[in-house]
């Protein structure tokens, strides 16, 4: 599979049987290393604008850490452990907080 990008860093991939005739005239041909970069900086834009689009209700709860890692630490007793999450939570609600107090 060969890797082709356009003038505005849109990916094509063409497998070995197909033509680049069928490519837009702007694509280049890329390393699979410069793909995967592409892809992964196209995700995180894809996620980030996702985010933006969320309710501060809905961010808060997203940005919370899983109730597992609390869960974790005190099976073990592991004090580091339940401070680093206690710490993560009041960072959250300090980024968030709460608009009103029926959220």
């Amino acid at each position: 599979m060969a890797h082709y990008k356009d003038s505005k860093n849109k990916l094509y991939f063409l497998d070995d049987d197909q033509s680049e005739s069928i490519l837009p005239s702007d694509c280049k041909k890329i390393s699979d290393k410069e793909a995967s970069t592409i892809r992964e900086k196209t995700s995180k834009v894809l996620h980030d604008e996702h985010l933006k689009s969320l309710s501060i209700e809905e961010q808060r709860f997203n940005a919370y850490p899983p109730m597992s890692d609390y869960l974790d630490a005190i099976v073990k007793g592991d004090e580091k452990q339940l401070q680093k999450y206690i710490d993560t939570c009041k960072a959250v609600k300090e980024k968030y907080p709460k608009i009103n107090n029926e959220v």
